[in-house]
């Protein structure tokens, strides 16, 4: 039984998906809004301990990668001032 559940989800993924590449208004959940309280549940369900990166750190190795990444024209505020904004 389990091994069919498994074999089913598989069968499922990426591009064999039905959903797979619907957008838009042909969505199911095009044009659904969350709730007020639903947002602030959601928002205090990742609070804390419950925060997928709490009480990791990112590493100096791919800070210093993501710096260099970032200076000259890959920086999304290149040629541009804060007034623009």
């Amino acid at each position: 039984m389990k091994e069919t559940k498994n074999k089913k989800r598989r069968s499922f993924k990426g591009e064999n998906n039905p959903m797979y590449g619907v957008l838009g208004d042909k969505h199911p959940a095009f044009g659904y809004k969350h709730t007020e309280e639903a947002k602030k549940r959601i928002s205090e369900s990742h609070v804390g301990s419950n925060n997928t990166f709490f009480g990791k750190t990112h590493s100096k190795k791919n800070k210093k990668r993501w710096s260099k990444i970032r200076r000259g024209t890959n920086n999304g505020m290149y040629n541009k001032s804060l007034i623009e904004l």
